[in-house]
């Protein structure tokens, strides 16, 4: 409930939904600095409602380039989820969403090319109780067509996918993987996972273009909003998880 919460008033749009409201209220006593907040709010907004902005954001984090051969020494693709979901009545259960499904495609890419067995990693985040590793071992085997290994069904963050994966699969004494998940999402992904002992071959995808000066660029946009959310969701992911390993014992 508090990460919920959290989520929904302090990162974009929710955080400039708040500063405005907290602004407005402010006014009452500080009439000049309330009016001030209600306009950074209104022009926050606005920024990250814009393509070149939100671009830009993502760009920030797309700092490992594409992967183009696979280790040696690799024993497994791991593939981590994103998105689910959890109301599918024209299905009998609830299924992948695009983020997981685009990183699902580049797994499946990588084990035709390799021949290295997959483990899907995302825990049980829907009301049906079919966990995402599961929904993600369907959509692997009945829409692609290639059979899945290891399912890590415990999982609620980056870091439990990087732990429970490691112990599945020191159990089978892999030390080395090649890990898929998206672009903006890697850095973290492959610091948790190297923190958790294992080897790391990241192969991201979906990257997003970089940003583009054009007239389209500057206009409101849903999809822009949605990307700075991720942006500023991963960027405060990365510095809680640096201050976490920064005070972890043996540091």
């Amino acid at each position: 409930m508090g990460k919920s919460l959290f989520v929904a008033f302090c990162l974009p749009p929710g955080l400039f939904f708040t500063a405005w409201i907290a602004s407005t209220v402010l006014r009452r006593w500080r009439p000049r600095l309330g009016r001030a907040g209600q306009w950074f709010s209104g022009f926050g907004l606005l920024l990250v409602s814009t393509p070149i902005v939100s671009a830009w954001a993502l760009g920030t984090l797309q700092t490992v380039p594409p992967l183009h051969e696979a280790p040696a020494d690799a024993g497994a693709i791991v593939v981590l989820g994103g998105d689910f979901y959890p109301y599918a009545p024209e299905y009998a259960t609830g299924k992948v969403g695009p983020l997981t499904l685009q990183r699902i495609r580049h797994g499946v890419t990588w084990h035709r090319a390799t021949g290295l067995p997959l483990l899907m990693s995302a825990g049980n985040i829907r009301y049906d109780n079919l966990t995402g590793a599961d929904a993600m071992a369907e959509c692997a085997e009945q829409d692609f067509g290639v059979p899945v290994r290891w399912r890590e069904r415990e999982s609620r963050t980056t870091r439990e996918n990087a732990f429970l994966s490691a112990e599945i699969l020191r159990a089978e004494g892999i030390e080395s993987i090649v890990l898929v998940t998206t672009a903006w999402h890697m850095p973290r992904a492959k610091r948790a996972f190297e923190r958790a002992g294992l080897k790391v071959a990241p192969a991201p995808t979906a990257f997003n273009p970089p940003p583009k000066a054009r007239f389209a660029s500057f206009l409101p946009s849903h999809r822009a909003i949605r990307n700075c959310f991720w942006a500023s969701h991963e960027w405060l992911g990365r510095i809680f998880y640096a201050i976490k390993d920064r005070n972890a014992p043996g540091a």
